[in-house]
């Protein structure tokens, strides 16, 4: 696998260059690992690159499909994909093509996409997922009135 290089945009957003600030950091560590444990890089390196892909799924999918597909997994050359139906695992093999060719330009590797739908995929929290939990943040939550909860907070924040 090539090692893989940052993608900084003059226009980006501050967030946005935090992020990607913070995929360099986590990158360094690979490297580092890859000069003392030579024997366990290639896997650190897979497990970096599929973590940057989860990231990013939304803007190499649509963003329904991102809610409803997760990368898993390498095997081998190919990019295990579950999807939680048969409808979207249809869309991605449609869609495979397009993906794997953003996938080289973003990380330069070249992949094959695998669509497989199951019933129970775990979903860690996305950014595709982040914009629909904000709005249902919107709603005022029913405020619960706990004085020992709220003494012991107290408590904790004179210690400090």
């Amino acid at each position: 696998m090539k090692p893989l290089r940052p993608i900084f945009r003059r226009s980006a957003s501050k967030d946005e260059l935090e992020r990607e600030a913070a995929k360099l950091r986590n990158r360094d560590w690979v490297e580092i690992l890859r000069v003392v444990h030579p024997s366990q890089a290639q896997k650190v390196e897979q497990e970096y690159l599929l973590s940057r892909l989860r990231e990013d799924w939304g803007r190499l999918v649509s963003t329904l499909l991102a809610q409803h597909s997760l990368p898993e997994k390498f095997e081998g050359r190919s990019l295990l994909v579950h999807c939680d139906h048969n409808t979207f695992a249809n869309e991605l093999a449609m869609i495979a093509g397009s993906v794997e060719k953003q996938i080289f330009e973003l990380y330069g590797i070249s992949t094959r996409i695998k669509a497989r739908a199951t019933q129970k995929i775990y979903w860690p929290e996305l950014p595709a997922t982040k914009a629909a939990e904000t709005e249902a943040a919107a709603v005022p939550k029913r405020a619960t009135n706990n004085p020992a909860l709220d003494t012991l907070i107290a408590d904790l924040e004179s210690l400090r």
